[in-house]
């Protein structure tokens, strides 16, 4: 869906500037979906989707947070970026907040596994006086704990 709407939101700016290419592709990609005969006959309004970006800056907030604390803990002792980590783990300073932030974070899982090159994710509560920190668990495999 997310494609598909950048992809006719693209069309419409490109319209006035490169009709019959743009009508082409509207022509042979978007007519069953936003029926109207021509890209030129598309409002914005009616095809803008609005998004409350409010409800996901919390979100984007502690998904860059974590992100950036892994390749810190990376750069910080000298590895590549593409050192696999077998677990990476998420640790909360207070008790409510690990189950708000296993909340946030669940369903961008996979990303975080495929930026941070982690196995598996878990998320605790940090013990007192807890750091951030990256422990090796083997030949050439790491574990980071990450404590927000």
């Amino acid at each position: 869906m997310t494609l598909d709407h950048v992809g006719i939101c693209i069309l419409q700016w490109f319209a006035p500037f490169m009709p019959y290419i743009t009508e082409d592709v509207y022509q042979a990609i978007y007519t069953d979906t936003y029926k109207s005969l021509s890209v030129h006959q598309t409002r914005f309004a009616e095809i803008q989707i609005p998004c409350d970006y409010h409800q996901v800056k919390p979100l984007m907030e502690d998904l860059l947070t974590v992100i950036r604390m892994v390749r810190k803990l990376k750069s910080d002792h000298k590895l590549s970026l593409n050192v696999p980590l077998t677990e990476l783990v998420v640790a909360s300073t207070r008790e409510g907040k690990v189950e708000h932030v296993h909340h946030q974070l669940a369903s961008q899982e996979e990303l975080i596994k495929g930026v941070c090159k982690a196995d598996t994710i878990q998320y605790t509560v940090a013990s007192p006086g807890q750091e951030s920190a990256l422990e090796k668990v083997g030949d050439d495999t790491y574990r980071a704990i990450v404590v927000l």
